[in-house]
């Protein structure tokens, strides 16, 4: 799933580098409300250098700033209801999409770089714990992508206005489910590392 994230920086866009390490959330930690489990993703982050409407895929590669790592977590809607105690509704879809945007979520960073050559990087996830004795290792190239990034940009550019600094998550082939209590490492070659802890919160 692709998803739009608006955020408004203030910085030179000459720049070939950017640090971005307040845009990690605090502590590096996800907060689920009850001890149900989620999807977690690693994903290229594609972050736009100029205002575009309505592009082509060569206006949509010229609109490209630059890339960054981003972690997508998504509230398993399953998991959720069973938890609360909770029947699946079809009427609650707006709950459902909620999973998909709670505090903390959709970080990226550690910085936003135009010189990486995503086509032939590496993504690595590692999710361990130790109660549970979970160890997920896995790695793939970044380039199964669905869609490219050019397509994605000129395709979003069509029904919406992109305008510099805006970040879009490219999506993922494959998710993961974690559970309170399990730590995510994420990373892609050259772009560097995000790191979390799963937590269960009772919704403050």
């Amino acid at each position: 799933m692709i998803v739009v994230v608006i955020v408004f920086i203030t910085i030179s866009i000459s720049k070939c580098q950017i640090r971005l390490s307040y845009l990690i959330h605090e502590n590096g930690v996800y907060k689920l409300w009850g001890n149900y489990n989620a999807n977690s993703k690693d994903e290229l982050v594609i972050v736009i250098g100029k205002r575009i409407k309505n592009v082509n895929s060569e206006e949509a590669e010229k609109a490209i700033f630059g890339y960054s790592l981003g972690a997508d977590v998504e509230g398993n809607p399953d998991s959720y209801y069973k938890v609360h105690h909770e029947p699946e509704d079809p009427n609650k879809a707006p709950l459902t999409l909620g999973l998909k945007i709670g505090d903390g979520f959709a970080p990226f960073g550690p910085f936003i770089t135009q010189d990486v050559n995503w086509k032939k990087s590496m993504k690595h996830v590692s999710i361990v714990n130790k109660k549970t004795s979970k160890n997920i290792l896995f790695k793939h190239y970044v380039s199964n992508l669905i869609f490219l990034p050019v397509y994605i940009v000129s395709q979003l550019s069509k029904i919406l206005t992109l305008y510099p600094m805006n970040v879009i998550f490219s999506g993922s082939s494959r998710a993961f489910v974690v559970d309170p209590g399990d730590k995510i490492r994420l990373s892609i070659e050259g772009l560097g590392s995000i790191s979390d802890i799963i937590l269960a919160s009772d919704g403050k």
